[in-house]
């Protein structure tokens, strides 16, 4: 309807009306009247009609009373019983079904409410015969029926329930639809059950116990039982054809429909109505958890049928624990664990229910009030017993930790198993019955959970499970540890009280832990175990820092959530071996090297933080670098730093911004940007900070005053250093000239280098790794073999530390050197053969360091950049001449001069026509400088010799 039509309507004389209106109201009456009978021709007339007169209702709810007296006064609702009682068209009971929607969600005052409600009209349109094949139809019917249960309460049930005649339309027509196959139908039909045991009504809740407690709990819990059936069919075609994707999909439903089933559940024992409760939980314990979970803990062949694999029935069993919080039913499953297989009643079976809803609830007729039987749940529970049973009694059950048990021989033996195929579950199972707090003292004694004493095969099996965790081939996954490590602190924590109290009145509590001290000294071993199986994978990389800070942060800031944990339908399974199977790192076992390393990273840290929190100690040491926080907006004093002006070009997707004046500080392990405060001189207001560790700095081919600048994600690198999540900063960085681009480039290259030094120090000693072993990289090769061998003469002068004294060699020789694997050959054949008659001394006397300099510092013979070097003497005195080489203060070294010059007669001596130019010692006459750093130089002639060299040099010298 257009909106000039909405705006007035023209009746009979022309006379207008406004469309929200008593007069409108009156108008569509008419119409109703005069199409009491459907037809094609005035079928569009009466969806329209419909629909605006709910409009009009909910506008008199809130504006004009007079709409719903006369809506009342002409008993409009029975026009829309007669439409239904039709066979009218598919979109009019669609329309109809919607208006009534729509009426009684929108409507606000009670009095509206009752006038709706008044003449039975609403429960008529409730039991009329829909076409639920209709899809369309089926959706707006449990809708209507959705909103009116939400109308419930103890004045409006009068209104639906019928206590002469014992009927309930709303309730029972919606049970009907409990195990459609839409998802949302169930849903409408658990929060219409809800809504109607949620109202305090003797004779209704009498009502339901009586009359549709049985058939529609025992239609339950059968379902639950088929849809267990089917997670474990389905769990059983995953492990035989190998888990995909279409399969991960497809259990996640299903085990995503089991927690629904079991949160309704616990919805309906939470509301605590002593007749429901007890029916359902004789149901749940007599026809699902105690033949169907509980019995498929069994190792061994049960006649009991069905029976599902024991890993589902633990997975089940911890699902329970987790989220149902009714004493009465947990404390019977409890003792029922406690007990042996044997004492299982034979009649608890997992039989289906003699009819469906519709069947039991239409072929039964209703009983009268006398007739109303009762549960013997509570009266045969163990729980209404406690007063009967004695202090021995209890004593004996509570310190039960029979072998024999079925909570003792099915899980806690799982938890000695090789494999992690049931480690996991046994373990959410025990921590799932730890954490229930409707759990009693008693129940908790009789499968030995009230406490830690020693022994206990529950803490020795957590203790085991640690032990072989620090394996390096381990096969267990890392989140078996970490829950097994929360299965523990959450067991030996105790909180005390404190005296003070906080602002709302509650007090503080101090957790402590308490635990023998024979299994603390045991951990404490386990954790050193870790530490020692960390250094074999320790490696002075940058992927093996940036792993332990990434391992650190999602430990510190990621705890486990058992919960959530249990919702992975591939927990069940065997653990994956390959990270193509999709299942995260934590949750299978690692695959390479690379994992491997990362896995011994986090055990060692999950060992660690447990071994800290035992003995109530502080972690001090890491983070490996504790800087103070510094965040956007903040204020910083620059008055000691060195600031670089620079504009700061980012790109947003393709489009470049405009460029932003920013000043580039350097300090902390930190890169920030800052601007000038407006306020105070001196000061600067942080725009961006960034950690030096993750910067990646390159300049510009085209302009030298551009920086391309990235700073990664602290936890942004996968376990191959691969990036894998956007970055933190991405910008160019312009500065004023070149200079200041390379003094800024420097200054980010080298903290970055010293930032990551740094952590590599700490991380060493965190580890007890000597120093040797973590330094940044592994010592450089010498490019010519060191000469070590010492001098025979007695030393009879004082000797001071040598200086290598740079010596040029003209370039006609210079170029002969660029075969270095010739020149170490024709060094180690030079020196050994020093002819015998030369008087002057020996190289490896002018060449052996002083007698307490370390064989590490032995002086060498090396050219870099074509450039040999001697021993010198600096002058005292003198800081321009270059050392080569730092030791400690010892006894000088003859005169310098003496030393050149027998140098310059051992060179000269075998020279033989130029023979000697190959090896790098001058022709004849030929000049060697000496140069010294402070830009002297010396230089001497050499003198030509008449001997040949040895045979092994001259032909070296002929392969030159």
């Amino acid at each position: 309807m257009s909106n000039k039509s909405r705006s007035s309507w023209w009746g009979y004389g022309g006379k207008s009306r406004q469309f929200h209106s008593l007069d409108n109201l009156k108008y569509l009456y008419h119409v109703l009247t005069k199409n009491g009978t459907v037809t094609e021709n005035n079928s569009t007339l009466l969806v329209e009609t419909l629909r605006s007169i709910s409009e009009i209702l909910i506008w008199g709810d809130q504006n004009d009373s007079s709409v719903f007296d006369f809506f009342l006064e002409k008993n409009m609702l029975s026009y829309f019983a007669r439409i239904l009682r039709q066979k009218s068209a598919r979109f009019i009971v669609v329309q109809l079904l919607q208006t009534l929607n729509i009426l009684f969600e929108n409507i606000r005052h009670e009095t509206s409410l009752y006038y709706l409600l008044s003449n039975n009209h609403v429960n008529s349109m409730i039991q009329h015969k829909f076409d639920f094949t209709d899809e369309e139809v089926l959706a707006y019917y449990i809708s209507f029926l959705k909103t009116l249960s939400l109308k419930l309460n103890t004045q409006t049930i009068h209104f639906f329930f019928n206590e002469t005649t014992l009927d309930f339309p709303l309730y029972t027509e919606g049970i009907k639809f409990y195990n459609h196959s839409e998802n949302m139908v169930r849903i409408a039909v658990r929060t219409i059950t809800l809504n109607v045991f949620r109202v305090n009504d003797a004779a209704m809740q009498d009502y339901i116990r009586a009359r549709t407690a049985g058939p529609y709990f025992s239609n339950l819990v059968w379902s639950i039982g088929n849809h267990a059936l089917d997670l474990d069919h389905g769990l059983r075609a995953a492990l035989v054809n190998g888990s995909g994707l279409s399969d991960n999909l497809n259990l996640a439903g299903l085990v995503a429909e089991h927690l629904d089933y079991l949160h309704y559940v616990n919805d309906i024992l939470a509301l605590n109505i002593r007749p429901i409760t007890a029916i359902l939980s004789e149901h749940l314990i007599r026809h699902l958890f105690v033949p169907v979970y509980i019995a498929s803990l069994s190792s061994q062949s049960s006649t009991r049928e069905p029976r599902i694999d024991r890993g589902v029935a633990m997975f089940l069993l911890s699902h329970v624990y987790l989220i149902i919080n009714c004493g009465v039913l947990i404390d019977e499953l409890t003792r029922t664990m406690s007990g042996g297989f044997d004492g299982i009643d034979p009649l608890w079976r997992f039989l289906p229910p003699s009819g469906t809803v519709r069947e039991l609830l239409s072929d039964d007729p209703p009983p009268s009030p006398s007739s109303l039987g009762r549960s013997t749940f509570y009266e045969s529970s163990p729980t209404s017993q406690r007063d009967s049973v004695n202090a021995t009694d209890e004593e004996k059950l509570a310190t039960s930790t029979d072998l024999s048990s079925i909570f003792a021989s099915s899980v806690v033996r799982c938890l000695a198993d090789k494999a992690d195929s049931f480690l996991l579950l046994s373990l959410s199972l025990i921590y799932a019955m730890e954490q229930n707090p409707s759990l009693g003292s008693e129940a908790r004694g009789s499968v030995n959970l009230s406490g830690w004493d020693d022994p206990n095969p529950i803490l020795e099996g957590v203790i085991d499970i640690a032990k072989r965790s620090c394996q390096s081939n381990s096969k267990i996954r890392p989140v078996t540890l970490e829950l097994a490590i929360e299965l523990l602190t959450s067991v030996c924590a105790v909180r005390e009280p404190l005296e003070a109290t906080t602002a709302g009145g509650a007090a503080p509590h101090n957790v402590r832990y308490r635990l023998p001290d024979r299994y603390l000294a045991q951990l404490l071993a386990v954790g050193e175990s870790a530490t020692v199986t960390l250094r074999n994978f320790y490696r002075t990389e940058d992927v093996f820092l940036d792993m332990f800070e990434d391992e650190f942060t999602n430990i510190s800031s990621n705890r486990i959530n058992v919960e959530l944990l249990l919702m992975d339908p591939t927990v069940p399974l065997p653990p994956a071996q390959t990270p193509l199977s999709g299942i995260p790192f934590g949750r299978r076992l690692p695959c390479g090297a690379v994992e491997r390393t990362r896995r011994a990273i986090r055990v060692y840290l999950l060992l660690r933080g447990l071994g800290l929190r035992l003995q109530e100690e502080t972690e001090t040491r890491l983070p490996l670098s504790r800087l103070p926080r510094v965040t956007i907006a903040d204020k910083l004093n620059l008055t000691n730093s060195d600031l670089i002006s620079c504009a700061l070009v980012q790109r947003d997707g393709a489009e470049c911004r405009p460029a932003i004046r920013r000043f580039l500080v350097v300090q902390s392990q930190r890169m920030i940007l800052v601007e000038p405060d407006s306020k105070k001189l001196g000061w600067g207001v942080v725009q961006f900070v960034g950690s030096l560790q993750h910067v990646d700095v390159s300049g510009d081919k085209e302009d030298s005053r551009l920086l391309h600048v990235t700073i990664h994600k602290a936890d942004s690198a996968d376990n191959h250093g691969r990036r894998k999540a956007a970055p933190e900063l991405t910008a160019q960085l312009l500065f004023d000239d070149h200079i200041r681009c390379m003094a800024a480039r420097q200054r980010l290259t080298k903290g970055r280098t010293r930032t990551r030094q740094t952590k590599l120090e700490a991380l060493a000693s965190l580890l007890d790794i000597p120093d040797s072993a973590s330094s940044g990289g592994p010592p450089q090769p010498s490019r010519v073999p060191p000469l070590q061998r010492r001098s025979s003469q007695p030393q009879t002068q004082p000797r001071s530390a040598p200086a290598y004294t740079r010596i040029r060699t003209s370039p006609s020789i210079t170029n002969q050197f660029k075969n270095l694997s010739l020149l170490e050959e024709i060094n180690s054949e030079l020196l050994p053969r020093r002819p015998s008659s030369l008087s002057t001394p020996s190289m490896s006397s002018l060449l052996t360091p002083p007698s307490g300099l370390p064989p590490t510092q032995s002086l060498q013979l090396v050219p870099p950049d074509e450039t040999h070097y001697a021993p010198h003497v600096a002058p005292p005195g003198d800081p321009h001449w270059e050392t080569g080489i730092q030791s400690p203060p010892g006894p000088h070294l003859p005169n310098s001069e003496s030393q050149l010059t027998a140098l310059k007669e051992l060179m000269g001596h075998h020279q033989s026509d130029g023979g000697m130019e190959g090896a790098g010692v001058g022709k004849k006459g030929g000049p060697i400088e000496m140069e010294p750093m402070g830009g002297g130089t010396a230089v001497c002639e050499a003198d030509s010799g008449t001997e040949s060299p040895p045979p092994g040099l001259q032909s070296s010298m002929n392969r030159i």
